[in-house]
């Protein structure tokens, strides 16, 4: 997609499906919990459902993160994320199709999302909804949240848009002031009505240190604390000092992030997102 405010650079090699699969292993080996499989949309690949198979096999948690476009309708489809798929977050960024398709620069994306959620109406507790918040959408946080209200999903998660990576580029376009991000949300979680929707908001410095992002290569990255606005790199994930490194910046989850996979909000733990 054309999202212009994504800050993942999407740079890495050519994705090749046995490097996934040991990068993966590779993940459990360390003993992590909890893995976030992101995009873009990793149901593009047609190896998909054996990625996923593999990471539940290993006895992990299991979330995805996608756009939604490569998520086809079909009950294998519907078959693959009932069993191995704990999580599955798709984007929501506006209260109509207008608002969503200029901030996604797709239109139809908004009635394609909405189509998806009837579809996996029978998974609603593993439905979690993904909001970027920007300037361009600011003022329709609270008519999104009668939307969200009616969608029922089981965790709603707002994040602050960060300049962070190619996101910088429309800096002037999308920044929202900190002080405007938590006046807003705080209003929407004051006057949210769905008691089994989980509010979860994300300021963007709540985000640098907390956890690892995995390249699907094995590369290791974080959000460096400086120079700001920037990724820092960690090294392999097949070498063992790399695991010393995302130990010494990698802070324990914060707690409204650890509560998508346990009901301890206390879990010390972090997840890496590939």
């Amino acid at each position: 997609m054309k999202c212009e405010w994504c800050y993942v650079p999407f740079e890495a090699p050519t994705v090749r499906e046995a490097v996934v699969a040991s990068v993966i292993r590779r993940v459990a080996e360390l003993d992590f919990t909890f893995l976030t499989i992101g995009g873009g949309d990793p149901f593009q690949y047609r190896f998909i459902g054996s990625t996923l198979q593999l990471a539940k096999s290993l006895r992990l948690f299991v979330h995805v993160d996608t756009h939604g476009l490569g998520l086809r309708e079909s009950q294998e489809t519907l078959s693959l994320l009932q069993v191995n798929v704990d999580l599955l977050g798709l984007p929501v960024d506006g209260s109509t199709a207008a608002i969503h398709d200029r901030m996604r620069q797709s239109p139809g994306h908004f009635n394609r999302v909405m189509q998806q959620l009837r579809w996996l109406a029978d998974l609603r507790s593993r439905i979690k909804l993904n909001t970027l918040v920007s300037a361009a959408n600011i003022d329709s946080l609270p008519s999104l949240s009668e939307l969200i209200a009616k969608l029922q999903p089981s965790r709603w998660s707002i994040y602050q848009y960060w300049p962070l990576g190619p996101a910088a580029r429309v800096q002037m376009k999308h920044s929202v002031p900190d002080p405007a991000f938590a006046e807003a949300t705080e209003r929407v979680r004051a006057t949210f009505q769905r008691a089994n929707t989980v509010i979860e908001i994300n300021p963007r410095e709540s985000r640098r240190d907390t956890y690892p992002i995995i390249q699907h290569d094995g590369e290791v990255f974080v959000h460096a604390p400086q120079p700001e606005n920037t990724f820092l790199h960690l090294g392999s994930i097949f070498r063992d000092e790399t695991m010393n490194r995302v130990l010494s910046h990698c802070a324990p989850d914060r707690p409204s992030a650890a509560a998508r996979y346990t009901p301890d909000s206390n879990a010390d733990t972090t997840a890496p997102q590939i």
